[in-house]
């Protein structure tokens, strides 16, 4: 899960060892705005695979700036 907050909203994107998470049966990514106005983003993945480990970003951009957070998942 991604939660951030900035003006003008942020975009948030997902990578694995910096590709693009490729969305299907196994990868979803969903996304809300809270009514305190952050953006939360969660990546879920079933069905889980040895190939699925790796380092994964979650990078929120917006006019301001880039931010980003990362994670190994072996």
């Amino acid at each position: 899960m991604c939660n951030v907050k900035g003006t003008p909203l942020p975009t948030i994107t997902w990578t694995l060892d910096e590709d693009p998470i490729v969305k299907d049966g196994s990868h979803r990514v969903s996304q809300i705005i809270t009514s305190e106005g952050n953006v939360v983003s969660y990546l879920n993945i079933s069905n889980t695979q040895v190939r699925d480990g790796g380092v994964y970003r979650c990078t929120a951009n917006n006019s301001a700036g880039v931010v980003l957070y990362q994670a190994r998942i072996n």
